[in-house]
C-alpha cells in the first residue's frame, strides 16, 4: 500500500487518546463537574472543546485511512504531521493537566489554623458534640483544655502526629463553655438552651453563604466582619457556613486563608455544608480531609448531607449544589426517610446551598430563578413532609419566600461579588435585598421562629417571624 500511517504515528495517537480519555473520565466523576455543565454555557463550551480533542485524533487517523488510495503522497503526508503535532500537543496539555490539576486536586495543606466544628451527633442531653481538627506541619504532641465553670478537661496527643483531633462531648444546654489550643487565647462559645416554656428559645443559629476565599471580586473585610459579628453575639449557638466557602476547592492557598480568618475571628462552632465552588476540580477531596476526618462521628448520613439535632430542632443538611445533579436516589431515600421519622410537633429545617424557589436573573446562559429541578424533585418532599424552613445560598441574594406552607429564605452572600439586578421576581416572593453583604439569624421558639436579615457589621435589615408548619 503506497499510504501508510505508520506504527510510530498509531502508537503517539494512541498514548494521547487514552491519556486525555482517563482526564475527561476524571473530570466528569468529580462532584459538581456535571452541575457546573448543565449551568454555566461558557464552561460548556470550553469542556466541549477538550472532548472535541479527544476524538479529534481518531477522526483523523479514519480520515487518512479512508482516503490512503485517494491522496497523492504529499497531502497524505501532511495529513500525518497535521495527526502527530496534534497528538503531541494533546499528549502534553494532558501532561500539564496532570501535574498542574490533578495532583493539586489531592494535595492538602501541611497545616491548618484549629477550627471548632459541630458534629453530626449528639451527646447525652440532646446537644451536638463539637470537635477540634487541624493539621500541623511537623509531627508533634498538642495539648488542648476545654470545659465550663463546672469542669474543665484535657487533652494531649498520645503521640507525636500531624493531625490533631479532639472530641468536646456531651455538652449540657444554656452552658458557656471555654476552649483553647496550647499557649493561643482561650475562646468561648454558648450551647442552645433547649427551653421548655412555651415562649423560651430552643436554639439560636446564623447562615452565611457563598465566601468565595480567593475570588477575583470576594470583599475580605466584610466577611471577616460578618464573622467577628456573629462570634461576638453569645445568643448564637451555631454558624452554618453554607457553601462556596472558598471559590475554588482544589486550591490550597484559599482553603488556608479560610482557616485562618474562621480561626482568628470565629469562636462560635461551625457546620460547614458542601457548595458548587467548593468541589471544583477535585476540591471535595479538601472539604471532606479538612471537615471530616475519621475520628468524626456521624449518627444520621455522611459528610456530604446529614441531620444534626439540637433536642427537638433538626436540621437536614443536604447536598445540593448546582441542582439535583448529586441529588442521587440515595441521597433522596435517605432524606425522606428523615422527613418521615421526625414527629410532626418537631421544628424540621433544611439547609443546602443550592436554592428551591427564588428571584433571578439570566446568568450563564441560565435563568438563576425558580429552579427547575430541585423544585421539581426535592420541594415536594419539603411539602409532602410539611418542612418548617428551607436555607439556601447560591443566589447572592437575600429573600423570603412562601409556597404551600413551606417558608424559604436565601441568606445572601458574606463574602462573594453582590449580585446583578434581579430581573426575574419569583410569583411567591415575600421580601428581596441585595444592595450589601450580610447573613441570617434564626431563633427557633416552640411554635414560632424569628428570621434577621443582618448586614456584616449585625445592623437589622428585615425582620419576620414565621409559625411552625403544622398542617
Amino acid at each position: 500500500m503506497r499510504n501508510k500511517i505508520g506504527r510510530g504515528n498509531l502508537l503517539i495517537t494512541l498514548m494521547s487518546f487514552l491519556f486525555i480519555s482517563v482526564l475527561e473520565w476524571w473530570a466528569f466523576s468529580q462532584h459538581g463537574t456535571w452541575g457546573l455543565y448543565n449551568w454555566n454555557y461558557d464552561y460548556r463550551y470550553l469542556l466541549n472543546i477538550i472532548i472535541g480533542l479527544g476524538f479529534l485524533m481518531p477522526a483523523i487517523v479514519l480520515v487518512l485511512w479512508l482516503l490512503r488510495n485517494r491522496l497523492n503522497s504529499k497531502w497524505f503526508r501532511a495529513g500525518k504531521v497535521f495527526l502527530m503535532v496534534v497528538s503531541i500537543a494533546v499528549f502534553v496539555a494532558s501532561l500539564a493537566v496532570t501535574f498542574f490539576v490533578v495532583v493539586p486536586a489531592y494535595s492538602l495543606v501541611d497545616s491548618t489554623e484549629p477550627v471548632l466544628t459541630v458534629e453530626p451527633h449528639s451527646g447525652s442531653f440532646g446537644i451536638p458534640n463539637a470537635y477540634i481538627y487541624f493539621r500541623t506541619k511537623t509531627a508533634t504532641v498538642v495539648s488542648v483544655q476545654w470545659g465550663s465553670n463546672t469542669g474543665i478537661h484535657t487533652f494531649s496527643d498520645s503521640a507525636p502526629t500531624k493531625e490533631h483531633f479532639v472530641r468536646l462531648s456531651d455538652l449540657r444546654p444554656g452552658t458557656q463553655y471555654f476552649y483553647q489550643v496550647g499557649n493561643t487565647d482561650r475562646k468561648t462559645f454558648t450551647t442552645p438552651l433547649l427551653s421548655s416554656t412555651n415562649t423560651g428559645t430552643l436554639v439560636t443559629f446564623a447562615v452565611g453563604s457563598d465566601f468565595h476565599y480567593g475570588g477575583a471580586d470576594e470583599d475580605s473585610k466584610e466577611r471577616t466582619q460578618g464573622l467577628k459579628t456573629i462570634s461576638n453575639d453569645s445568643n448564637i449557638n451555631m454558624f452554618f457556613m453554607n457553601g462556596d466557602i472558598v471559590d475554588l476547592g482544589m486550591t490550597n492557598k484559599y482553603w488556608t486563608r479560610f482557616f485562618n480568618d474562621v480561626n482568628a475571628n470565629m469562636t462560635t462552632p461551625i457546620v460547614p455544608v458542601l457548595g458548587n465552588h467548593d468541589t471544583l476540580i477535585g476540591g471535595l477531596y479538601h472539604f471532606e480531609h479538612y471537615f471530616y476526618p475519621k475520628q468524626v462521628s456521624i449518627e444520621d448520613g455522611n459528610p456530604l448531607y446529614h441531620r444534626i439535632d439540637v433536642g427537638n430542632v433538626h436540621f437536614l443538611v443536604l447536598e445540593v449544589l448546582w441542582g439535583t445533579e448529586e441529588f442521587t436516589p440515595s441521597q433522596k431515600q435517605w432524606l425522606e426517610s428523615e422527613l418521615k421519622s421526625i414527629p410532626q410537633q418537631d421544628w424540621v429545617i433544611v439547609i443546602s446551598h443550592c436554592f428551591y424557589y427564588s428571584s433571578g436573573d439570566v446568568e450563564t446562559g441560565r435563568e438563576w430563578s425558580d429552579h427547575v429541578d430541585t423544585t421539581k424533585q426535592i420541594s415536594p418532599l419539603f411539602e409532602k413532609y410539611h418542612v418548617d424552613l428551607v436555607i439556601s445560598g447560591h443566589n447572592h441574594h437575600m429573600e423570603l419566600l412562601s409556597k404551600d406552607g413551606v417558608t424559604y429564605a436565601l441568606d445572601g452572600v458574606m463574602g462573594g461579588g453582590l449580585p446583578a439586578p434581579r430581573t426575574i421576581i419569583s410569583r411567591y416572593s415575600k421580601w428581596l435585598y441585595a444592595d450589601s453583604r450580610g447573613f441570617l439569624e434564626v431563633v427557633v421558639k416552640p411554635n414560632q421562629a424569628e428570621l434577621i436579615f443582618k448586614k456584616d457589621d449585625g445592623q437589622v435589615i428585615q425582620h419576620f417571624v414565621i409559625s411552625q408548619n403544622q398542617q
